[in-house]
């Protein structure tokens, strides 16, 4: 009997299977499909996420597969997209972000992405994937979940994670229900295309009150346009490829077989919600299962795959015997499953919006202020796991008086002169002890505390030391430790989160704290 099954063979549902059989857990990771899509939604990844897949052992993806998201220009509505697009309302550039020297945002094509983690899945003798399963039906019971599958009948686990998109089966048989965040129903257009001639690297938004069109460039000579309908046109005559190439040479001067070909035509019907509750008693909702959202922020498989790093190591410590960790999954990951929602609902109301007199108020109003607002909206820079009661949340972020800041953020995960990252994510369940500016935390700990660390409590020591950090990295460390009021040692958690930061003085609560964490029976 596999410890846990996965439902759901896309991207967030594969790279949970990789988790967690990098922890060594038996796993089964079930998809009706006959394989994994070549083609696929989501094209942006956050820094941060696309760190966890180099730790993954992905270390060949970023470079092979991916490529910086060009710096992002918004136009103003009412000019032509031929020629001079119009006055720019503001620009937004892709800077290096805070995770290894990778960029804030990269692009990817969803395809190569699920291909890179089904091989992962593969290498990993812990791990099985199987195609052409349909779950027919799930129930929980007192010891475990049993999952019964149209073609192989009952398959029992300890433990299901939901990863079978926005019209889960799992989560319509455990009666969870959605909320949504938004009435509307929105119909969106993409056309994916394959382009035969060198482009431009840019990406913009066209902000038309006709017609908002989107463009964003991909790995390996593709590129993405995101456009909505106007009166008159259907979904269907739009999908057509003569209608779709008419639209295309129209606005971009773009010529159908001599600049491009069609790699796919689809239509997107745009919600906007949030499950209920993202766990039951045995059952975990991860990506579109547990909510779903608009690609106007890119943020949807970053989301997913936040999720599936979230509860990998919760789901490591149930295993050995301590399930209250999982107690944190639901209370951190759905108030920010509903931050990225809201956030993907302004980005579309206030760019794409169908209103004229909305989006010239909007060019007048936005364009002095537009960067120092749509820079914060990013979601891979204000995500944020908020703080709960450590005596009733074991493994819950705390929050220290002196250091309000950056608890539940992302640590910065810079890289050493070797190009390797700091803390290694090879271990799901280890906690990271970092001192800074050459502090090593195993001078400060005694022998009795670092044997229960090490040994009990699977803790590395690391000691950040300026002159091992890459030339780049030296300053983000900086900046990230001057923006948290300069800490002398954080605790990071296996997902890469920061548990704690304090000074030098306050080891010994910081040390509870920790111990307390990691021990839910001294919690009670």
């Amino acid at each position: 009997m596999p410890s846990v099954v996965v439902v759901g063979g896309g991207p967030v549902g594969l790279y949970a299977g990789a988790v967690l059989g990098c922890a060594g857990v038996e796993t089964v990771v079930v998809e009706r499909n006959e394989g994994v899509r070549s083609h696929g939604g989501a094209t942006h990844l956050a820094g941060e996420v696309l760190q966890l897949l180099v730790g993954l052992g992905l270390e060949r993806f970023p470079k092979e597969s991916t490529m910086p998201k060009p710096d992002f220009h918004c136009y103003k509505h009412g000019k032509k997209a031929t020629g001079c697009r119009g006055d720019m309302v503001f620009s937004v550039p892709n800077e290096r972000g805070p995770c290894g020297g990778l960029p804030a945002v990269s692009m990817i094509y969803q395809g190569e992405l699920e291909a890179a983690l089904l091989r992962r899945c593969l290498e990993l003798p812990s791990v099985e994937v199987k195609f052409s399963c349909e779950v027919t039906g799930i129930r929980e019971e007192e010891n475990g979940v049993v999952v019964e599958l149209a073609r192989l009948g009952e398959l029992r686990a300890a433990y299901v994670v939901a990863a079978d998109g926005a019209k889960s089966e799992c989560r319509t048989r455990l009666g969870v229900r959605v909320e949504d965040l938004d009435p509307g129903k929105y119909d969106f257009l993409i056309y994916d295309l394959l382009l035969k001639k060198e482009q431009k690297p840019e990406s913009y938004l066209l902000c038309d009150a006709e017609r908002p069109i989107a463009y964003f460039p991909m790995p390996g000579r593709k590129g993405r346009f995101g456009l909505w309908l106007v009166p008159g046109e259907t979904i269907e005559g739009m999908l057509e490829e003569e209608a779709a190439a008419e639209f295309l040479k129209t606005n971009f001067d773009l010529v159908h077989h001599e600049d491009y070909e069609f790699d796919r035509r689809a239509p997107y019907r745009l919600r906007h919600r949030v499950a209920s509750e993202l766990a039951t008693r045995r059952t975990f909702f991860v990506g579109d299962a547990a909510q779903v959202m608009g690609p106007f922020m890119g943020q949807g498989l970053n989301q997913g795959l936040r999720a599936a790093t979230n509860l990998a190591w919760k789901l490591c410590y149930a295993l050995d015997g301590t399930p209250a960790f999982l107690d944190t999954f639901d209370s951190e990951m759905r108030p920010s499953s509903i931050k990225a929602v809201k956030v993907t609902l302004a980005s579309m109301h206030l760019f794409h919006t169908r209103a004229r007199w909305k989006a010239v108020l909007r060019d007048w109003c936005v364009a002095p202020i537009a960067k120092n607002i749509i820079a914060p909206l990013a979601i891979h820079r204000t995500m944020r796991y908020a703080p709960s009661d450590l005596t009733a949340m074991p493994g819950a972020v705390v929050v220290s008086a002196k250091f309000p800041r950056a608890a539940g953020t992302v640590f910065i995960q810079p890289l050493l002169n070797s190009s390797a990252p700091i803390l290694s994510f090879n271990n799901p369940r280890a906690f990271h002890f970092v001192g800074f500016d050459g502090i090593d935390p195993l001078d400060l700990v005694d022998s009795i505390d670092r044997d229960r660390l090490e040994n009990q409590l699977n803790t590395n020591f690391v000691s950040v030391r300026d002159d091992t950090l890459i030339e780049p990295d030296r300053l983000v460390v900086s900046e990230w430790r001057r923006l948290h009021k300069n800490p002398d040692l954080a605790i990071i958690r296996p997902d890469l989160y920061v548990f704690s930061t304090f000074r030098r003085s306050d080891l010994t609560s910081a040390l509870a704290d920790l111990i307390r964490s990691r021990t839910p029976a001294a919690v009670n």
